[in-house]
C-alpha cells in the first residue's frame, strides 16, 4: 500500500507539498490587493511576490478594507519582514489612509502626508519669524 497525501487549495488546485499549497493560496489572496507597494526607486512591486513586502519602502493604502487585507497578507509565515505596526490587526481599528514611507534611520513607518504637513508648519513658523510676523 502507498499512502498519498494531497493538499487541496480552496479553489480545488492540488499540491503534493503543504508549503506550496499555502504559498499558492497566499498568492491568490494578494492578486486582488488594492494596496500598492513601492521600492526605494519608486517601482511598483508585485503584491503576490513575498520579497516585495521586504523590499517595500512606500505603501499606499486607499481604504480601511485594503489595510486589513495588507495586514493579513503581510502577517503570515510567507513574509520574513515584520508587519508594519501602523496596520490594523483587529476589526475595530482604523488607520490613516494614504501614503506611508519607511524611515531607514529610525527604522519605522510614517505617514507621508502627516510629515509634509508637519514640515510645512515648521517652514511657515520659520518664515514668519524671519519676516517679523
Amino acid at each position: 500500500m502507498t499512502e498519498i497525501v494531497i493538499y487541496r487549495a480552496d479553489d480545488g488546485t492540488d499540491f503534493e507539498d503543504e508549503w506550496d499549497c499555502k504559498h499558492y493560496e497566499w498568492q491568490q489572496s494578494c492578486e486582488s490587493a488594492e494596496y500598492t507597494l513601492l521600492s526605494h526607486r519608486f517601482q511598483i512591486l508585485p503584491t503576490e511576490d513575498t520579497s516585495s513586502y521586504e523590499d517595500a519602502c512606500f505603501i499606499f493604502v486607499p481604504t480601511q478594507q485594503s489595510a486589513f487585507a495588507l495586514s493579513a497578507n503581510w502577517d503570515t509565515d510567507m513574509i520574513s519582514a515584520d508587519c508594519p505596526a501602523f496596520l490594523p490587526w483587529r476589526g475595530d481599528q482604523t488607520i490613516e489612509l494614504g501614503l506611508w514611507a519607511w524611515d531607514e534611520d529610525l527604522e519605522k513607518w510614517y505617514h507621508l502626508g502627516k510629515k509634509v504637513d508637519e514640515l510645512t508648519q515648521l517652514a511657515t513658523r520659520a518664515m514668519d519669524a524671519i519676516n517679523g510676523a
